[in-house]
């Protein structure tokens, strides 16, 4: 067989450019890590079809653009939570159609309803037979996914993809995209999304589950996961210096 390619699809708002910096430094000199997020990448497939990492929002069903073994891996986040960082994210941008004048149109919109369930499934249209299509992304990801973890374990996610890809590099992030501004969930707004969201709700608990039982069976301590606590909170506070430091060492050896 040969080897096989990830495809890591970045569901919107959940952590997708802070696993971008984990990517982008562990396959660098591997192979290459390409970022497919322009529309026309995603429809058309990738530009660099060598690549043995893909990054990007592309759905289920991108896998159809290569003649390899490809394999899916992706991160889920609380429905309720997902819709409402994606709304405030994008009203920041001012990038809301204009028909979406609150949050209940965003839940009944593209961008809202069920949005992680259409990506995992790669169905677009599922009004009316959203437990049908439940069931599809489920099928999804018991086929093809090779891993999917819910994002509030994030960092017990990332030391297990370390294992179960072979990475050489620790996996430390700085946070990255997140509004610092962002209104609270209100009850009222909570409760919309939860009805609205039901089907994708469904979905989440199975990855939740499903992670569970991938991590337990896993050799893992809970050293472990304190002491990547500990380097992650160091990389965060130290990571800026170094920066600064190495660029202004690059351009000094450059004046000399």
């Amino acid at each position: 067989m040969s080897e096989t390619v990830w495809l890591f699809m970045h569901i919107p708002k959940t952590a997708g450019t802070s696993l971008r910096q984990v990517l982008s430094r562990e396959y660098k000199e591997k192979g290459g890590l390409e970022t497919v997020y322009e529309p026309s990448q995603v429809d058309l497939g990738p530009n660099q079809k060598e690549a043995k990492v893909y990054l990007g929002h592309f759905r289920y069903g991108f896998h159809s653009h290569f003649n390899k073994n490809t394999r899916y891996i992706s991160f889920m986040r609380r429905p309720e939570d997902q819709a409402w960082s994606h709304y405030n994210y994008l009203n920041s941008l001012h990038r809301l159609p204009s028909e979406i004048k609150d949050f209940g149109d965003f839940l009944h919109h593209p961008y809202g309803n069920n949005l992680q369930l259409r990506f995992i499934s790669g169905i677009e249209h599922i009004d009316g037979k959203e437990w049908e299509v439940v069931e599809i992304a489920k099928e999804n990801i018991s086929r093809d996914f090779a891993f999917i973890a819910p994002i509030e374990e994030y960092n017990k996610a990332l030391l297990l993809l370390k294992r179960k890809l072979g990475w050489h590099r620790n996996p430390v992030y700085q946070l990255a995209n997140v509004q610092q501004q962002k209104p609270m969930l209100s009850q009222a707004d909570y409760s919309m999304a939860n009805s609205v969201l039901q089907p994708e709700i469904d979905l989440y608990h199975f990855v939740i589950n499903r992670f569970a039982s991938e991590y337990l069976q896993d050799n893992h301590s809970n050293l472990d996961l304190e002491i990547f606590n500990f380097e992650n909170k160091a990389f965060r506070l130290l990571d800026p210096y170094y920066v600064r430091l190495k660029s202004f060492f690059r351009l000094d050896s450059k004046n000399s």
